[in-house]
């Protein structure tokens, strides 16, 4: 027996301490309400909530800034309402009223002075406009400065839908061979009615008289409204033209197939013993948008093997049009290579890009005229040949042009990055992105020239005496150039950024509108005649479709946040509810553990009450 150490008692004692400290940790959860009141509770559930937690704060905050987006949309659509109603309402009742003849100059006067006050209130609403001092309806992008835009004269005009191909080789010294069975076969269609002919087998060269005669008339024949016949071209000075014109007048569509497509549309040549057949009217210079079902399909024949390519929809550049079709007619095993040829018909200024691009398909092997025939499918026209309707430029002799007040004689700076986007032929957009930097002036027109090329913007920069000048890469009325507009990365006031999201990049791009009379097109509407106030109807009818665009748009972006907010607070329940899992106690759980740990606690003080009497057994020894 020992006295010196009462292990019993110890073990007893060390037991009640662990109940104790249990004990405390059950009364820090059920008094807290969690589960993790300490990183020493649960080191990986710790570190698990702290990030959920971020999330559901981060979503918490996205939800109202979601609901302020809600309401300064709300702001721009209610304000734009009025505009609509009643102020543009009553200003096309005024242009219809001032339209009648039954007022005078003095009464329209006085309808005039309140299409001011109108025109003055709408400018009022759209300046003064705005939701936490952002303005909503009179966003500005842009800053293009002024600019000239010149438009390139005709020598003439065509007046009856005319499909144009090449004619060179009837006229060249070996001319034209026609095989039967073999390229014999020419097919019209004129408004989607077909009329096909087959033309008299034999040679022909020097003059396109005898083969256009047999044409024509099997064509006439058969009740085809159109005729062929072929032109020297005062565009290039280079080649003879191909025409096939429509008899009746108006605009009509007119196609063309067949297996002598090549010989009477297309240029055909041999180059370096191979042979190849060039689209010479087909233009390129901004490249080539293929339509699923609408000009995607080429058939050809290759050594008289019939086979057909389909190219993927989508909007190409000249470099990228080149792979596609190279890709597919490797798809299909053809020995054939597609490209662009060089310049013809250029823009004689001076720099890169000023070429008039025709595709070129050039056979890998063979130089046989037939190595390739170009026979059908709706990119059969688009791609080798050219449809001008009555009023089109035909033979252009000077290009258009847009010469811009920018200074570059000393280069030019730009402070933050910038799109520069034009407008080509009328509606196509065209867009390059300049990083902020200082260029010289030789500098500034290389980089420019190069991005024009690589999205085949089919425009050319200049330096015009010192002054930024862009001009299209063809000539002509039918190739312009307008509507240049700058715009500053950092100065873009037309957009606002919503952070709808608990991360970053969780953006909502809300695009704001410019409801002045400037932006609307009314500005300069006059009701002080008849012709103004008529003229005004349609401009104010457009001024309605405007703002009923941006009407529908902020309602599109409304509908859109609240979808988007209902999954922000579906999402930051169900994190909220996980989060919970992990950091909060079960409480009648805990209260079981600790009611089990204070029973335990009282035994153990019981048993070190008796533990600590065992070492008086020794005192027992001594009563002898």
């Amino acid at each position: 027996m020992r006295i010196a150490h009462n292990i019993s008692a110890l073990n007893t004692l060390n037991k009640l301490n662990k109940n104790n400290k249990s004990i405390g940790t059950s009364l820090e959860k059920l008094s807290s309400g969690l589960f993790i009141n300490k990183a020493a509770d649960d080191a990986a559930g710790l570190a698990i909530s702290e990030k959920m937690r971020a999330q559901i704060r981060g979503l918490a905050q996205a939800g109202r800034n979601i609901q302020d987006g809600i309401s300064l949309i709300q702001t721009a659509e209610g304000a734009l309402g009025i505009i609509q109603d009643p102020n543009l309402l009553r200003l096309r009742e005024l242009a219809v009223q001032a339209s009648n003849g039954t007022l005078t100059d003095s009464d329209r006067s006085h309808i005039q002075k309140e299409v001011q006050q109108i025109k003055q209130g709408i400018n009022e609403i759209a300046n003064n406009t705005n939701f936490n001092g952002i303005n909503l309806l009179n966003a500005s992008s842009s800053n293009s400065g002024t600019y000239t835009i010149y438009t390139g004269e005709n020598i003439s005009s065509l007046t009856s839908s005319t499909l144009i191909g090449n004619s060179d080789n009837i006229h060249n010294a070996a001319g034209v061979e026609i095989i039967a069975g073999v390229n014999d076969e020419l097919t019209v269609k004129v408004d989607g009615n077909s009329y096909s002919v087959t033309i008299a087998s034999g040679m022909y060269n020097g003059s396109s008289t005898a083969i256009y005669n047999d044409i024509n008339s099997k064509l006439a024949a058969l009740g085809a409204p159109v005729k062929l016949t072929d032109v020297y071209s005062k565009w290039d000075d280079t080649h003879m033209r191909t025409l096939l014109t429509s008899t009746i007048p108006g605009n009509h569509m007119i196609e063309i197939e067949g297996t002598a497509f090549n010989e009477i549309f297309a240029q055909e040549d041999n180059f370096l013993g191979n042979y190849q057949v060039w689209g010479r009217e087909a233009d390129f210079s901004i490249g080539y948008t293929v339509v699923s079902g609408v000009n995607d399909t080429l058939d050809f024949k290759e050594n008289g093997v019939s086979k057909t390519i389909v190219l993927t929809e989508g909007a190409y550049s000249r470099d990228e049009f080149i792979i596609e079709l190279n890709k597919q007619l490797t798809n299909v095993g053809a020995q054939v290579t597609a490209s662009f040829t060089g310049p013809i018909g250029v823009n004689t200024s001076a720099g890169p890009g000023n070429t008039h691009y025709m595709l070129s398909l050039k056979h890998n092997s063979s130089n046989s005229k037939n190595a390739i025939q170009l026979v059908s499918g709706n990119a059969l026209n688009p791609l080798f040949i050219r449809l001008a309707n009555p009023g089109d430029v035909w033979t252009p002799s000077t290009k258009s042009y847009l010469l811009t007040n920018i200074d570059i004689s000393n280069g030019i700076s730009i402070e933050n990055s910038q799109d520069w986007e034009f407008t080509v032929d009328g509606s196509i957009k065209k867009q390059v992105t300049l990083g902020a930097g200082s260029y010289t002036t030789s500098d500034f027109i290389n980089i420019l020239n190069n991005q024009f090329d690589k999205i085949s913007a089919g425009i050319i920069a200049k330096n015009d005496n010192g002054i930024l000048k862009f001009e299209r890469e063809m000539n002509g009325s039918s190739y312009t150039v307008s509507d240049l507009t700058i715009i500053d990365a950092a100065k873009n006031s037309n957009t606002l950024h919503l952070e709808v999201g608990p991360n970053a990049g969780n953006i909502f791009i809300v695009n704001l509108s410019d409801a002045r009379t400037t932006a609307l097109g009314i500005n300069g509407i006059d009701f002080s005649t008849i012709q103004g106030a008529e003229s005004a109807i349609s401009k104010i009818d457009k001024a309605i479709k405007i703002v009923s665009a941006e009407r529908s748009k902020f309602g599109a972006y409304q509908n859109a946040l609240e979808h988007i907010h209902n999954n922000v607070s579906n999402y930051g329940v169900n994190l909220t509810a996980a989060e919970s899992r992990i950091r909060d106690v079960d409480m009648a759980k805990e209260m079981m553990r600790m009611t089990k740990n204070n029973i335990i606690a009282q035994a153990s003080q019981v048993l070190l009450a008796q533990a600590n009497q065992k070492p008086q057994d020794v005192l027992e020894l001594l009563n002898i």
